[in-house]
Formats: C-alpha cells, sequence, structure tokens
C-alpha cells in the first residue's frame, strides 16, 4: 500500500467519496494479497486492550 504521511492514499479517497457523491466501492484482490484487506478490518481485541489500559483516544482512531 502506498502511503501519504501515515495514512494509506485509498483511505483519502474513501474520505473523500461522500462529496464526490460515490456511494460504492468495488476492490479486487489477488490471492495471498491481503494488505488492504487486513487494513479495513476491524480489530476488537486491539480497541478493547486499548481501551482497558487507559488509552480511549487511540482505539477511536482505530475505530475509524
Amino acid at each position: 500500500m502506498l502511503t501519504l504521511v501515515d495514512l494509506p492514499l485509498i483511505l483519502y479517497v474513501i474520505d473523500e467519496a461522500p462529496g464526490a457523491r460515490i456511494e460504492e466501492f468495488i476492490s479486487v484482490y489477488v490471492a495471498g494479497k491481503s494488505a488492504l484487506e487486513d487494513y479495513f478490518d476491524t480489530a476488537a481485541t486491539l480497541e478493547h486492550r486499548l481501551t482497558q489500559s487507559g488509552k480511549p483516544e487511540v482505539a477511536l482512531t482505530i475505530q475509524r
């Protein structure tokens, strides 16, 4: 994944999509290449650990 500053470029595209009236994305993955899919997957265990350790603001960033 190509990043700009600290976020993948695809995230900037997705954030701007509603303003361009884009409602749906279709992604095609190659077998064995799951970095993008993993990036957008939930990390419930990590979020729970961060919340329990007194870092709820970091947990909210991950939920975004």
